[in-house]
């Protein structure tokens, strides 16, 4: 019986690429400020660290290394069942059964300067002024995501017809 459970639970984890992204993208912009502010004398390259560029390329650099360990640290996932979901961390779960939706929302996120808009999930809940909201693009297999909400949603549905 708990592994027929298990096989239906689908665990989406964060995505942590982008922050590898950022990091390459501050560091090769400091290697080139470095070679284009740095002088070659005596086959060596040297350059002034003490530069407000430097400093402010590795404050980012530094900073962004900080958020990807914490997220990775924090390794936080969603799982879906058909009795509800449940967001986890690495220190901590939280289980939103169906009895505590309240109603599950699909709607578009406009970004500035985007080609298309981004999905967002809202899901109202009872014990909640606000909805969650969760952005399916910052997790593993986002469209498989917004199909198991959209599945959760119609059982959803069916939950609240036979309660009534």
């Amino acid at each position: 019986m708990q592994e027929e459970e298990l096989k239906k639970q689908r665990v989406y984890t964060r995505r942590l690429d982008f922050y590898w992204q950022y990091i390459a993208v501050y560091a090769i912009a400091l290697l080139v400020y470095a070679l284009m502010k740095g002088t070659v004398s005596e086959k060596t390259i040297s350059f002034e660290f003490w530069d407000p560029v430097v400093l402010l390329l590795l404050v980012f650099i530094i900073s962004t290394n900080a958020a990807l360990i914490y997220q990775y640290i924090k390794r936080k996932s969603i799982i879906i069942s058909d009795n509800g979901f449940s967001l986890k961390t690495r220190f901590k779960e939280k289980n939103y059964p169906l009895n505590l939706i309240r109603r599950i929302a699909f709607s578009r996120e406009r970004r500035i300067r985007t080609k298309k808009p981004a999905r967002m999930i809202k899901i109202r809940l009872h014990n909640r002024r606000f909805p969650l909201r969760i952005r399916p693009s910052a997790f593993t297999n986002e469209k498989e995501m917004e199909s198991d909400f959209i599945k959760l949603k119609k059982i959803l549905r069916e939950y609240r017809n036979l309660a009534k």
